[in-house]
């Protein structure tokens, strides 16, 4: 019979006193470091035989080295689904462990990675008992008249008055509103201080962990730059920062713009001035 990559319920004594010794104290980093300095496959196991929640900083440190394909992609795949057992069912929670294993590969590969994710039996059963849910509760609203009514009355408002998504031109306003706001808050993001310490001190260290030797011209180190900009883009570290910037940075561009448009429309003169 198969059996899971690394099975918890092997008998393994070393690595069920390591996590009973260490979960949850602050030698649960350092003996996951020191495993990774050996082999990242020891770290995975000491990983996948902690309970859950799987400690934050180990977390981190083990969502860093899945997009490593020193590992096989089963044993990754396994610590995956471990780190986001630990994770609340957000996208941005989840969404830095999906991007380290979904890094460097094609749409296809995406695909398919992430159907042999969705066939784990327990997230395979919460997203159908969430559309359950949901699905009964639509049910239920429609079989009330009242609300039949008032929603097809609201449509035909709307539809009428062109507002909302048959407003083309308001459509159109929006969405180059949200680019540029959008825009603004990229160019803080790239005008941090702290954004550019970071950038340059995780490069630098994935530089030290996969130097180049060849050239520095032509493809193969073009691909290897990409290699370390999604490294970088892709780290756990970096995207916590980032979307704990761009949460600020958003809705300070939005007001300043809508601040900017209020002054426009104070400026512009009537209709019956001209």
């Amino acid at each position: 019979a198969s059996r899971s990559p690394v099975d918890p319920k092997a008998p393994r004594p070393e690595s069920a006193t390591l996590v009973m010794q260490t979960y949850l104290g602050p030698l649960s980093m350092k003996t996951y470091q020191a495993l990774a300095i050996t082999s990242t496959h020891l770290a995975f196991d000491f990983v996948m035989r902690m309970p859950d929640p799987v400690p934050k900083g180990v977390l981190l440190l083990a969502a860093q080295a899945l997009p490593d394909r020193v590992n096989p992609l089963p044993l990754r795949l396994a610590v995956a689904g471990k780190l986001l057992g630990s994770l609340p069912d957000s996208n941005q929670a989840v969404g830095p462990i999906v991007r380290s294993m979904t890094a460097g590969l094609s749409r296809s590969r995406v695909l398919e990675r992430m159907k042999a994710r969705h066939k784990d039996p327990a997230k395979k059963a919460f997203w159908e008992e969430t559309r359950s849910k949901v699905l009964q509760g639509v049910r239920r609203k429609w079989t009330q008249e009242d609300y039949r009514i008032d929603m097809a009355a609201r449509a035909s408002w709307r539809y009428a008055e062109k507002t909302g998504m048959f407003n083309v031109e308001g459509v159109e306003a929006a969405r180059a509103g949200s680019a540029s706001v959008l825009r603004e808050a990229n160019r803080e993001l790239f005008a941090d201080q702290a954004y550019q310490d970071l950038w340059y001190r995780l490069q630098s260290r994935y530089r030290a962990e996969h130097p180049y030797d060849g050239p520095q011209s032509g493809t193969p180190y073009l691909e290897y730059l990409s290699q370390l900009g999604t490294a970088v883009a892709t780290a756990p570290e970096f995207r916590a920062y980032c979307d704990d910037f761009m949460a600020r940075a958003i809705p300070r561009a939005a007001a300043s713009r809508r601040k900017s448009m209020d002054q426009g429309r104070r400026k512009a003169p009537a209709a019956s001035d001209t």
